[in-house]
């Protein structure tokens, strides 16, 4: 597998040149041209939400209101994918592509995804970016694509140092095959454990071994999660070194699951210091 087609969903958020930034480097580093989408939203949505009770001239309003943000996102997201194309260095000189679409967004978001090989959205910096959240969700269950997470500071050197998180379970290896044409590029790739108990037994060293034969250069750490949560264990790691990424498969456990009771995958989505690829 190759990563040739990127695509960045946009909001019309301060956060879509970060977004841009990050996916011309990805782009750079593996070859591949990029596609912009911003999904518009529709007065539509709102109708479930009224009830019977409103009135014709409250209903208008609503959808006044609606549309005229849409329309401003719109304009925002477009300019900022403009602004950034005026100035992106990308390979093999081929010009980046915009798409506005309308109508269902988490649908719209879930099918063009599934026609690229790799998804780059701004990660969630604070509560405030529930939009955010429920897009990165939309891509990541409806796409079957890795969905790289970007936090609010990313550099060029992304990705050269890359931490895959493994835990035998089809999530991790789903992650770690779709990750394998950015472990070939990397200038070190670790295969990280986590023991949650004194008798836990990680065998990572086939794991390395998979992803040595196709190129890369891989070892292995084994870490003791002690008292700590292994969102924070996985991110400090991974925060150890410039430019390094974080690659683990998403809801291991049921997606509903980790929502009521708490897991890795929602503590990453609500907010990560570091870029993280993840997989479902």
């Amino acid at each position: 597998m190759s990563i040739r087609k990127i695509l960045v969903p946009l909001t019309g958020n301060n956060g879509d040149a970060l977004a841009l930034d990050a996916a011309t480097y990805m782009a750079n580093k593996l070859g591949a041209r990029i596609t912009g989408l911003h999904v518009r939203s529709s007065g539509d949505a709102a109708l479930p939400f009224l009830g019977d009770t409103a009135s014709g001239a409250v209903i208008e309003e609503i959808f006044d209101r609606i549309e005229a943000e849409a329309e401003s996102l719109a304009k925002k997201a477009e300019s900022a994918f403009r602004t950034w194309a005026d100035k992106a260095a990308l390979p093999g000189g081929v010009a980046p592509s915009y798409i506005e679409a309308s109508g269902d967004r988490d649908g719209l978001l879930a099918t063009h995804a599934r026609r690229c090989d790799l998804i780059v959205v701004r990660g969630p910096a604070s509560e405030d970016d529930a939009g955010i959240a429920a897009d990165i969700e939309a891509v990541l269950m409806g796409s079957g694509r890795p969905v790289l997470l970007v936090p609010e500071k990313v550099s060029e050197n992304i990705a050269n140092k890359v931490i895959v998180a493994w835990n035998d379970s089809v999530e991790s290896s789903r992650a770690t095959a779709a990750a394998m044409p950015l472990l070939e590029v990397a200038d070190s790739v670790t295969v990280a454990g986590i023991k949650t108990h004194a008798d836990d037994t990680l065998h990572l060293e086939p794991i390395a071994d998979w992803i040595n034969a196709h190129g890369a250069v891989a070892d292995t750490s084994v870490i003791d999660a002690g008292n700590e949560e292994i969102s924070d264990i996985l991110i400090q790691h991974t925060r150890r070194h410039d430019g390094a990424l974080l690659v683990m498969g998403a809801y291991s456990h049921s997606r509903l699951r980790e929502q009521v009771l708490g897991g890795v995958t929602q503590d990453i989505l609500d907010y990560t210091e570091v870029p993280v690829l993840l997989v479902h």
